[in-house]
């Protein structure tokens, strides 16, 4: 087993962290809203959806970012066949494709960000097409 350089530990350490850091930020900005309205009552629904959708993308980002740099500072440390990598992503990739193109689709992009705990008006029957149709929880079950 190969150790890890400094700046392969520094990124593991981040790309572990950006995950822990989203979620919380999910968790808590969900949880004030839902219990006490705590930004929508200040500053309005589309302003608060804007801000919240705004700092989840970033994370959301910075997810994908940080453990792309941690995969390539760290890529040789584990002894894998090309070929084997290369057909493991081929079965990944169609996965994650149909996960985006059914949020995109059905589940829509307002409600992935969590429009229902802004909203008190929204009330829309829970998705049970595209990838739903397999996984009823995607979003909490798919993540990155």
């Amino acid at each position: 087993m190969m150790a890890l350089c400094g700046e392969s530990v520094l990124l593991f350490w981040l790309a572990t962290a950006v995950p822990v850091i989203h979620q919380s930020y999910v968790w808590l900005i969900w949880r004030l809203e839902l219990f006490y309205s705590l930004f929508t009552s200040r500053l309005g629904l589309q302003k608060v959806i804007t801000m919240y959708a705004i700092g989840f993308s970033i994370l959301f980002v910075s997810r994908l970012i940080s453990i792309t740099a941690v995969a390539l500072s760290d890529q040789y440390s584990l002894a894998v066949h090309p070929l084997l990598a290369y057909l493991t992503a081929a079965v990944i990739l169609p996965v994650v494709m149909y996960l985006f193109y059914s949020v995109k689709r059905y589940f829509t992009i307002e409600r992935s960000y969590g429009i229902d705990h802004f909203d008190k008006n929204y009330n829309e029957p829970y998705v049970k097409k595209g990838i739903s149709r397999i996984q009823t929880t995607v979003s909490m079950s798919m993540t990155l």
